[in-house]
């Protein structure tokens, strides 16, 4: 964790708010790496019943549809730092997918779904310098 984090409570916002990101993906097809689909999650985390703190700016997303993997960057504009948080099992994403990755990657032990969320962190380890990122997230992020 990256010196001057605001608190815990801002990273265990994220990892909540992750999944609604997911959400907004899944339901309407938004692509997360082209300009409109960043605007178009932008909208849907405005539009959301949750408040983010405003020192709290989103930054970028990926979902890998072949795992049901997925992340979010935000980043602390009182600190610097950036955040990535991943979901886990998401029953209101693409629960199919995630079962899926679950039973094959998981637990038979392959591991393929770990290869995009670390790309992600490799995306922005690059662009961010390592030493300023943060991990939070529930089931896969523990497993990083």
């Amino acid at each position: 964790m990256v010196k001057g984090v605001n608190s815990n409570q801002d990273t265990a916002y994220l990892s909540s708010i992750t999944y609604d990101v997911e959400r907004a993906i899944v339901e309407n097809n938004i692509d997360p790496s082209t300009q409109s689909g960043k605007k178009e999650i932008q909208k849907a985390i405005d539009n959301s019943d949750k408040d983010i703190p405003p020192h709290l700016n989103y930054v970028d997303s990926f979902h890998d549809v072949s795992t049901g993997t997925s992340g979010t960057a935000f980043k602390d504009t009182d600190t610097g730092e950036i955040i990535l948080a991943y979901t886990g099992t998401n029953p209101r994403g693409d629960i199919a997918q995630d079962v899926l990755t679950d039973g094959a990657s998981i637990f038979a032990g392959l591991g393929y779904h770990y290869d995009s969320a670390y790309q992600f962190y490799d995306k922005m380890a690059a662009k961010y310098g390592s030493a300023n990122l943060t991990l939070t997230g529930h089931s896969l992020k523990q497993t990083l």
